[in-house]
């Protein structure tokens, strides 16, 4: 057996026990107040507990993770940034036999933040929030986002989701309701500039005394974490204060504090003036959990229809669950996918209810014609994107890449876009001048025109890999050594390839050049064949039975 079906096969084994340890938990503890951590969701982004689990959860296989094909890179550009940017936390990392010391300075902090939190909350909300509300007699609520990408003309999750609505027979009135984490002042003025025709700002729902039983919540709930739950052992190991600590940093980082937040601001909504249907982006985060049972409650006749708004990888944990945890965990009525392949995927993995989804569409990619071939067996100036995504860590990685292919074929022209929320100058000063040296930053602009430049695409867990498929060009998979695959594209597809190194990537870049025409041109509509069964375009649907 192949070492890259070794690794495939304990990446599904690892993956299944992570789902299994935490869907036990989730399972048996089931409850308001524990939705509210993050620590439950099992989204390795948003907690410190899945990376830490994993890490313990893999020590039981033999065979090293990628240990023949990964990069390692040795020198001043690793030395200065890795211990900066692979690990942001607000303690040191725990394990099975540490003191709780590590805990007891956690806990310290956490008060702090959590403050801090509670004052910069109370003082937005006194300031714009209240002045963005939603208006009474809504039909259709669409819960957002307003992050670095929310603009008011053309929703970041959703699209054009609330003009198509429009268009249905019933003519339902809909508004977008958003929620605002980070940049308070910047987003809900935005929000405010639009004098509640489209949207609202989720908070401005609260009362004052919202806030201050929401604060008096997290507060009870440090005063319970002094007593480390019981979890199931891991290796043998007692793992509780691994546990303790991610819950402790989930209130200290505000997370837990806003979703009992998202909690009161959707209960006041209900009262006020409670929705027919709300639909919200589906990812099967706490947050949700909170929305649905404040709705749940306070609005049992709301249809609350999620919608799986993106790309799906293995990495997904959060959206696939233990034996027996979906029975105990808040869903929506309806789940609508972006497409055939990406319900299947879900239907095979994720244990869910019979009967919960519906094929809908993407609605954020564009579909475009393919674009032509710029470049015919002459490599020399080829022109290479780079697309980080999902975190920290994945930006330097990515960035390491780029310097080492610049290294080896200086005549490139190579091009990074980032994530929004992860930009460039979050690396450190020498990584950051060696990017800016050897690379445009096309970070910011249009995506279609930043394809349209490129003559491949090279990523490891971005969506912009399919949409790069879309309009023909090809893609590098970056295998980097990460305990479960962030691989979007989820199995075999043309024009796609695969790199365990910098001289890996540049020589799929020269196959990729070398195709012949016409192979290369039916490969182009293979792969146009396989994202359309993945995301749906728009024009295919609108039955208007997904929102009736």
């Amino acid at each position: 057996m192949s070492t890259q079906k070794v690794l495939c096969d304990q990446r599904e084994r690892l993956r299944a026990a992570f789902v299994s340890w935490l869907g036990s938990i989730n399972a048996r503890r089931s409850s308001t107040k524990w939705w509210a951590y993050a620590t439950s969701s099992k989204n390795l982004l948003s907690s410190p507990i899945g990376p830490q689990v994993l890490a313990l959860m893999a020590e039981r296989f033999t065979t090293p993770w990628l240990s023949s094909s990964a990069p390692d890179f040795r020198g001043q550009f690793r030395a200065e940034s890795m211990s900066s940017l692979s690990v942001r936390r607000i303690s040191p990392k725990l394990g099975p036999g540490r003191s709780a010391n590590a805990v007891h300075e956690l806990f310290a902090v956490t008060v702090l933040r959590l403050f801090w939190q509670f004052a910069r909350v109370l003082t937005t909300w006194l300031i714009y929030a209240r002045h963005a509300r939603i208006k009474p007699g809504i039909d259709v609520v669409i819960f957002t986002y307003a992050d670095r990408n929310f603009r008011t003309n053309r929703d970041s999750y959703f699209g054009q989701l609330a003009e198509r609505l429009s268009e249905l027979p019933h003519r339902p009135t809909t508004m977008h309701v958003a929620y605002v984490q980070g940049g308070y002042r910047k987003f809900c003025k935005a929000i405010a500039t639009t004098s509640g025709e489209k949207y609202a700002s989720l908070f401005s729902e609260l009362r004052l005394i919202d806030i201050v039983v929401g604060m008096l919540l997290a507060l009870r709930e440090l005063n319970g974490i002094n007593r480390p739950p019981t979890v199931p052992r891991i290796n043998g190991a007692d793992v509780s204060l691994i546990v303790r600590e991610s819950m402790l940093w989930d209130i200290g980082k505000g997370g837990y504090f806003h979703n009992l937040l998202v909690y009161r601001s959707f209960a006041r909504l209900a009262q006020r003036s409670p929705p027919k249907k709300l639909i919200y982006p589906y990812e099967n985060k706490s947050l949700e959990k909170m929305l649905l049972l404040a709705l749940r409650r306070h609005a049992p006749d709301c249809r609350l229809i999620g919608y799986q708004h993106t790309s799906l990888t293995n990495r997904h944990t959060s959206l696939i669950f233990a034996s027996g945890e979906a029975e105990r965990t808040p869903l929506p009525d309806l789940i609508v996918t972006t497409g055939d392949l990406s319900r299947r995927w879900l239907e095979a993995n994720g244990k869910y209810p019979d009967n919960i989804f519906q094929t809908g569409v993407a609605l954020r990619q564009e579909f475009t014609r393919p674009f032509s071939r710029r470049l015919d067996s002459d490599f020399s100036e080829a022109r290479i994107l780079f697309v980080p995504s999902s975190s920290l860590s994945e930006l330097l990685t990515i960035a390491l890449w780029l310097i080492e292919v610049h290294a080896l074929e200086p005549t490139w022209k190579l091009a990074i876009r980032t994530h929004p929320e992860f930009p460039l100058p979050l690396l450190d000063k020498p990584v950051m001048d060696a990017i800016v040296a050897c690379a445009q930053d096309l970070s910011g602009t249009k995506l279609q025109d930043n394809l349209a430049w490129c003559d491949a695409v090279t990523y490891v867990s971005s969506t912009v890999a399919l949409e790069a498929l879309i309009v023909g060009r090809p893609v590098v998979h970056m295998e980097t050594d990460e305990l479960l695959s962030s691989d979007p594209t989820l199995g075999a597809v043309p024009l796609r390839w695969t790199a365990g190194s910098p001289a890996d990537l540049v020589q799929a870049i020269k196959e990729a050049t070398f195709m012949q025409r016409m192979k290369f041109e039916e490969c182009q509509q293979s792969a146009r064949a396989f994202v359309d069964s993945y995301l749906h375009p728009p024009q295919s649907i609108w039955a208007p039975d997904i929102f009736s």
